[in-house]
Parts: structure tokens; sequence; C-alpha cells
């Protein structure tokens, strides 16, 4: 009895990168399953951004080095020992930014010498600089999400900046009317005007 195989495998993304990331290099794992052919004796081929795809070899990791900034498109397919391949590869989507963002800080108001922790996105790529309203700041530790420093002698209340190899994270545009009362008649603390564009931090003298 001579048994056709007409079945094409099924792929599968089983790790990897999915919505934004601030890394060049991304690691994607994939796996398939076939009716007949055990997964091990699968192969599989990939392509970046609807390009060329890949010759088919048997490895079911693949690193993408060099990754330019914007949204990128990674897919994959198996191909059994019949020949047959997934007409419907395995698809993930996913956004290399390098910009640098503020998303909290922490403490948002303090004496000089306190103590901050700044979080966000990107922070990785060296130089790095830390700034109270114009005053630079020494960072203690960095990490691509969180900087750690304290607040500078000689700075007022403004705007942190953060600063990478990319852009500066600054506010453009003036804090709330509400924030700056609330900095004049509540002993010059404020909230943060919190966002991609940068935050506010008040002193206490």
């Amino acid at each position: 009895m001579v048994l056709v195989d007409n079945t094409a495998p099924d792929t599968q993304i089983t790790a990897g990168p999915i919505g934004t990331i601030a890394d060049p290099t991304a690691t994607f794992t994939f796996t398939g399953t076939d009716n007949l052919t055990p997964v091990g004796s699968l192969v599989f081929a990939w392509r970046l951004d609807g390009g060329a795809w890949s010759a088919y070899s048997a490895s079911t990791t693949v690193t993408l080095t060099n990754l330019t900034q914007g949204p990128h498109t990674f897919d994959v397919k198996a191909r059994d020992l019949a020949g047959n391949e997934d007409a419907s590869p395995a698809t993930r989507s996913f956004t290399v930014s390098f910009t640098p963002a503020i998303t909290g800080l922490s403490p948002t108001s303090g004496r000089i010498g306190t103590p901050v922790t700044i979080t966000g996105f990107a922070f990785g790529y060296a130089p790095v600089t830390v700034a109270f309203n114009g005053t630079p700041a020494v960072i203690q530790t960095r990490t691509a999400t969180s900087i750690t420093t304290t607040a500078p002698p000689g700075m007022t209340s403004g705007l942190v900046i953060v600063t990478t190899p990319y852009q500066s994270v600054v506010k453009v545009a003036d804090v709330s009317k509400q924030a700056r009362r609330v900095s004049k008649c509540a002993g010059r603390t404020a909230s943060p005007a919190r966002g991609a564009r940068g935050a506010w931090w008040s002193s206490r003298r």
C-alpha cells in the first residue's frame, strides 16, 4: 500500500518580541506539527518584512541583528518529509524604537541630594545624561528601563530631561497652570507632567 501525504504542517512561533522593543536584536523560537512527520524531522524557512525566504533548515531558533527603527514582520513556515510546505506561515509583528520615554519619577519632589528613580524606555544606549531643569545630575545606575540619580546642587523646579544618542526626552509644551499653581502655593511641590515627552520635578529648599 502506498501512503500519499498531501497534508501540510502547521507552524507556531513559541517565543520572540511582540509590541515595541528598544533593541536592534531579536530572537525568535518556533516549532510545528504534522500529521505524519515527527516534529524533530520538520524543517523551517523564515523571512523578515516580506523579503526572500531563507533556506530550509532544522534550526528552530533565529536571531535577527541590526534591525532598523520602525515596524517589522517576521514570518516562518515548516516543511514536512513529503515536501509539503505550510501555506499559512506563522507571523509576528513588532516595532523597534530607540527613542527614549519617561513614564515615571519617584519621588516627584524633594531637596537637593534626594535620590530619584526615573522609569521609562530606551535608556540603554550610551552616552546618557540626566538634567533637572538644565542642571546636570550624576547617574548612579542605569538599565534600559530605569535610571537612578540624585537631585543635583543648584537645581531648581522644572523639567527632568534624559538625553540619549537618539533623542532628548523633554516636554515640548508648558506644564499645566494647575501644576504651576500647586508649585507656587503648596511649598513648591508639583505633580509630574508625565508622558512620552518629559516630566516635571519640583525642588524643596
